[in-house]
């Protein structure tokens, strides 16, 4: 996303703020010309997100992250989040390592101190994603029983199966995700992502 884009979608979400148009649990409205994050700003119900990929120039695991983050946001957070998100988004970042960084800020925030080395394999197969790391890692955690452990193993697999990107994974993903990520530390993030 360039400057100008930048420009333009702020602008566009902030019209759809003031005029009281966002809403949640909606797609979009067109009798009401209400909607959502995405629903709104591409005013459809029909591949929303995916059309807000492509006329924002942002990967769609982004915007369905942030979509699901507006649904669960309380209403009065919800409604600014559009503008304060496409606020904090650096120009021309590529977003390489957001992805990761959001799921491991986030497995770090669930971590309990008996889960550290179990993060720690995480962490090793997302930074070096190799077949010894990820059959190590599959090892250790295929008989874990906690509930930690077993996030942990379905990500492990997910990488070791290279669909970390894949549009469907990261949707997965960024709904588990979203419920322990805060808003803020997810803005926090974005603003950080490297160009």
């Amino acid at each position: 996303m360039n400057q100008e884009l930048k420009n333009q979608w702020i602008a566009t979400m902030q019209a759809h703020q003031d005029a009281d148009r966002l809403v949640q649990g909606t797609w979009w409205s067109p009798e009401t010309f209400t909607g959502c994050f995405f629903g709104c700003a591409m005013q459809t119900q029909e591949s929303a997100v995916e059309k807000a990929a492509i006329a924002m120039q942002l990967p769609s695991w982004l915007l369905h992250y942030a979509e699901i983050l507006f649904e669960d946001l309380p209403v009065k957070e919800a409604l600014a989040f559009p503008v304060e998100m496409l606020k904090a988004i650096p120009v021309d970042s590529t977003f390489t390592n957001l992805l990761k960084t959001l799921i491991i800020s986030s497995l770090t925030s669930l971590v309990a101190p008996e889960d550290e080395e179990v993060l720690q394999l995480v962490i090793d197969c997302m930074e070096f994603p190799t077949e010894e790391n990820v059959s190590k890692a599959e090892a250790i955690l295929a008989d874990a029983p906690s509930d930690f452990d077993q996030l942990a193993l379905r990500l492990v697999r997910d990488l070791s199966l290279d669909s970390l990107l894949d549009l469907h994974t990261c949707q997965v993903w960024a709904h588990e995700l979203s419920s322990i990520d805060t808003k803020d530390r997810f803005l926090e993030l974005l603003a950080e992502a490297k160009v």
